[in-house]
């Protein structure tokens, strides 16, 4: 194919280009993953939930949308760039232009002060984008899994201490408990902390959001020490986030509460359930998945870019 590089045009995308981008995102996971992992009402929610500023397109001249990138805040200073370029247009410089887009409005969004993360990730197994974040000032942070199961069987009954009881979430008087308990499981060095409201738009009003699948483990106290909540798609079930409180550690409220989850889908017919984990999580969780039956299907890399230290 000759394209002519002079007609390619960065821009924001149109609100009717929302299937064109959806068809080059799934085009590419196709072709660097074996199957397309978006699904169209997560599309639909990511341009809901980021404004049209955090988005772009590269352009031909017949309007033919050859790259994608959107850009993710996740906290003051934090966000992170999902961006995507059609097989048939590579080597053009798609990428950089996506790439350079998104950093400057990294640092159009900076707040007046403290630490500035631009983040990325990719598909592991890829010299080519490797090579690109490299050459744009980036360095590997981190390698993110996505792990899964298929459930063949009803899986095991989880067993609980007695000490403990598992229970749903109180929508109307709890979301900032848990959002602590969060918080408090997440926090690393060079992990921004997420801004509350921001974090409930993004669990809450997601659209795979399911109320009847959030957990919590509730201590004699009252107090809530773990938690776990999915989203739902057509396919899979995903765990969005499971957090054991440090001192409850090492007593198999993660593996339990996976069960949960599985016995929940099981009952539903549903057979697939998967979630995502980074490679450096210091509480070891992914030995815990592997118990829980559950195995690596893609591997990605997370890319950093400092702007501003801290």
């Amino acid at each position: 194919m000759t394209i002519d590089t002079m007609t390619l045009t960065l821009r924001q995308p149109l609100p009717e280009e929302a299937e064109a981008v959806f068809a080059l995102i799934t085009h590419c996971e196709r072709t660097d993953l074996g199957e397309a992992l978006l699904e169209w009402e997560e599309q639909l929610d990511d341009w809901a939930h980021n404004p049209p500023e955090n988005r772009w397109v590269v352009a031909t001249a017949d309007q033919q949308i050859a790259g994608y990138a959107i850009l993710m805040e996740y906290g003051p200073g934090d966000n992170a760039m999902y961006a995507y370029v059609h097989p048939d247009f590579t080597g053009l410089g798609i990428g950089t232009m996506l790439i350079q887009a998104a950093e400057r409005r990294v640092n159009e969004l900076a707040p007046a002060t403290g630490a500035v993360y631009f983040r990325a990730y990719n598909p592991g197994d890829k010299p080519a984008a490797d090579e690109l974040f490299t050459e744009n000032g980036f360095h590997i942070l981190t390698h993110a899994f996505l792990m899964q199961i298929e459930l063949s069987a009803p899986p095991p009954a989880p067993v609980w201490p007695d000490d403990l009881k598992l229970r749903m979430l109180r929508m109307s008087d709890e979301k900032r408990a848990v959002y602590e308990v969060v918080e408090e499981a997440f926090a690393q060095p060079g992990r921004v902390r997420r801004d509350f409201d921001q974090w409930c738009e993004r669990v809450f009003e997601n659209v795979g959001f399911d109320p009847t699948m959030f957990y919590v483990v509730e201590n004699p106290a009252g107090e809530i020490v773990a938690a776990v909540h999915c989203q739902c798609f057509h396919e899979d079930t995903m765990v969005s986030q499971l957090v054991v409180r440090e001192d409850y550690r090492r007593r198999g409220i993660a593996l339990n509460m996976l069960y949960t989850i599985y016995g929940v889908v099981w009952l539903r017919g549903r057979r697939s359930v998967v979630l995502s984990v980074d490679g450096q999580n210091p509480t070891n969780a992914i030995s815990v998945y592997q118990r829980a039956g559950m195995s690596v299907k893609h591997h990605f890399v997370k890319w950093e870019k400092v702007i501003r230290e801290g």
